[in-house]
Parts: structure tokens; C-alpha cells; sequence
């Protein structure tokens, strides 16, 4: 029976090492975008919710400062 040199299969099992740690990294990747997705859609949510408590407490057609907190009313256009 015919085999690949001792170089060759160190290779090959170099290369397929590789690809499946390639491959893990990846899914590793998916699982985090996943999770950081999930976490953008809750803050999302809680901002909106929060943003609706300030409108019923401090009326519609505002504007906030973020760096003041200085409440204007928006002008009409």
C-alpha cells in the first residue's frame, strides 16, 4: 500500500487543523454578532420606552440637550 510522505500528512493535517479553527473562529463570530444584536434591540427598546416617559412628563414637540439637559420646543416646520 501506497502512503504520503511523513511531510505531506504533517501538512495535511496542518491544513485541516487550520480550516476547522478557521471555521470555529467563524461560528464564534456569528454567535457574538448574534448576541450583540439582541443586546442593540433591548437598549433599543428601553430607550424608546424611556424617551415615551419623557414626552408624557415634559410634552410632545421637544428636544433634550444631551450634554445639558436643557428642554427646548421644536420648532414647527
Amino acid at each position: 500500500m501506497k502512503k504520503i510522505t511523513t511531510t505531506e500528512l504533517e501538512q495535511l493535517n496542518n491544513f485541516h487543523k487550520e480550516y476547522n479553527e478557521t471555521k470555529d473562529s467563524i461560528a464564534d463570530l456569528e454567535i457574538k454578532k448574534k448576541l450583540t444584536i439582541d443586546k442593540l434591540i433591548t437598549v433599543d427598546e428601553a430607550y424608546k420606552k424611556f424617551d415615551i416617559g419623557l414626552s408624557e412628563k415634559y410634552g410632545q414637540g421637544i428636544s433634550i440637550n444631551g450634554s445639558t439637559g436643557e428642554i427646548t420646543k421644536k420648532e414647527k416646520t
